[in-house]
């Protein structure tokens, strides 16, 4: 089962903050724009709320692994719980941040605001069987499913195309996911027959 929140970066206040770990802090100071700083509050905080929640921890006292698991770097992986637990992915774009929550299995998410160009990256999108499989799908629907993907699987965006959103590699499933007018979204899992429930909202 995969649970989902959203939460309005806007919204973002001193308690979201004080949630955040020393090192959290530090990287949202060096962002230069106060919406992008608001955005990874809002987005942490969230996090760090509802695991807490699951895991019966205090928010501020989870601990996060970013290590690759292809190639051991210590810091462009996915982000995930030093301990076992539930898996989560994070995304965001404009005044949205969705959270997507798996209590077993690997989870993938990705919103986009409406009205981003990404015509020009047409090529890194599309699998070479697939324009005549998304009729009708527009390129950023098509890129938020393959986003979720390349959260679930490990791939880099470098190599989105080898991915077919119409047919996923085995044991993975991808949805679409309902979101605010202005925004869309998708969520993929590994072994999971179970589509996405809303959780709550803020």
């Amino acid at each position: 089962m995969v649970s989902i929140w959203w939460v309005r970066p806007s919204a973002v206040n001193d308690h979201d903050r004080s949630l955040l770990s020393a090192s959290e802090l530090a990287r949202m100071e060096r962002m230069g724009q106060p919406a992008d700083r608001d955005r990874f509050a809002a987005a942490w905080s969230l996090a760090r709320r509802q695991l807490g929640e699951l895991t019966g921890l205090p928010p501020r006292s989870l601990t996060f692994s970013r290590s690759c698991e292809n190639c051991a770097h210590p810091s462009h992986g996915r982000p995930r719980l030093t301990f076992a637990g539930p898996q989560f992915s994070l995304s965001h774009s404009g005044d949205r941040v969705l959270l997507a929550v798996c209590e077993r299995q690997r989870v993938g998410a990705d919103v986009e605001q409406v009205g981003r160009d990404i015509d020009g990256l047409r090529r890194l999108v599309l699998h070479p069987e697939e324009p005549a499989e998304i009729a009708g799908m527009t390129l950023l629907r098509l890129w938020v499913r393959k986003e979720a993907l390349l959260k679930v699987t490990g791939l880099r965006v470098t190599q989105m195309a080898r991915l077919n959103a119409a047919a996923p590699p085995p044991g993975v499933r991808v949805w679409d996911t309902a979101a605010d007018d202005g925004y869309v979204a998708a969520v993929a899992t590994m072994h999971s027959a179970d589509p996405p429930r809303f959780a709550r909202r803020r």
